[in-house]
């Protein structure tokens, strides 16, 4: 028998956690994670819908569902007793698999991510005089882009 666990994390704009926990099987826990891209969403008549999170399979972030189980992963995976886990970014049946074996593995790669990060921003810079947008700025340019 399987039991689900939901929980969100990071804020408002984080993310949507659904555990799986197999009672047969108790050396591991599964997991998908999808982003809520609206923290509360309301009808037209102002009654509360809860987050909106974007629907699986589609591009657009405006095209939003309100159960994280009909939601695009994010990131999907389990852990294990022993401490390895495989994530996969993205769809779970589709995606990027990759395999680590403790949480300093996990910290190791979010280092080398944003470090890679700011020195692709410093070569945009250096190369092409194109500064890596914020946020904010990601979000309205992509307004104005269509």
């Amino acid at each position: 028998m399987t039991r689900e666990i939901i929980e969100h994390i990071d804020g408002n704009f984080g993310a949507t956690v659904i555990y799986t926990v197999d009672e047969t099987y108790t050396c591991s826990v599964g997991f998908v994670a999808v982003e809520i891209v609206s923290p509360s969403v309301s009808s037209e008549a102002g009654v509360p819908l809860g987050r909106g999170y974007s629907r699986r399979n589609t591009v657009r972030s405006s095209n939003l569902v309100f159960d994280p189980r009909n939601a695009e992963p994010y990131l999907a995976g389990s852990v294990k007793w022993d401490g390895c886990a495989d994530y996969t970014l993205g769809d779970p049946e589709s995606g990027v698999m990759m395999h680590v074996c403790s949480r300093d593995d996990i910290e190791k790669v979010s280092r080398v991510l944003a470090l890679i990060y700011e020195r692709c921003g410093e070569i945009m810079m250096q190369e092409n005089g194109v500064e890596v947008l914020d946020d904010f700025a990601c979000a309205r340019a992509a307004q104005l882009n269509g």
